[in-house]
């Protein structure tokens, strides 16, 4: 008997849209904040108009005038300079940040400031 694999729906970044996949429930540790790590706010309908998706191990983001955007999800960070701590709902934790190329195409996507971050496993 074939066992068949039941799609769960997760945010994988905090504040994007929900993505269903059998394996999304692992992969829901990112978040977007600002230069100094606080986390990014930005308008319903700018939000809605980046398309997320899960495919073949790398988070895939779209957005409307830009070349599409993927972050492989299961690199483990070992490097301690490009971790730091932020808080998040008042408690510290910490995180990775994926890198230039990310935190250009979310500013602009965002039309302001923007780092995409990934929370260390243990501190999810």
């Amino acid at each position: 008997m074939k066992s068949e694999s039941v799609a769960v729906t997760v945010c994988p970044v905090e504040g994007l849209q929900a993505v269903a996949n059998a394996t999304a429930y692992e992969h829901h540790r990112w978040l977007l904040v600002s230069e100094e790590g606080r986390p990014v706010t930005a308008p319903a309908d700018v939000l809605q108009q980046i398309s997320l998706d899960l495919r073949f191990g790398y988070l895939v983001f779209r957005a409307p005038g830009m070349l599409r955007l993927d972050i492989p999800v299961d690199v483990v960070e070992d490097d301690p300079s490009i971790m730091e701590t932020i808080t998040r709902e008042g408690r510290a934790v910490r995180v990775v940040d994926e890198g230039v190329w990310a935190k250009e195409w979310f500013t602009r996507a965002l039309g302001q400031p923007a780092r995409l971050v990934k929370v260390l496993p243990e501190d999810d």
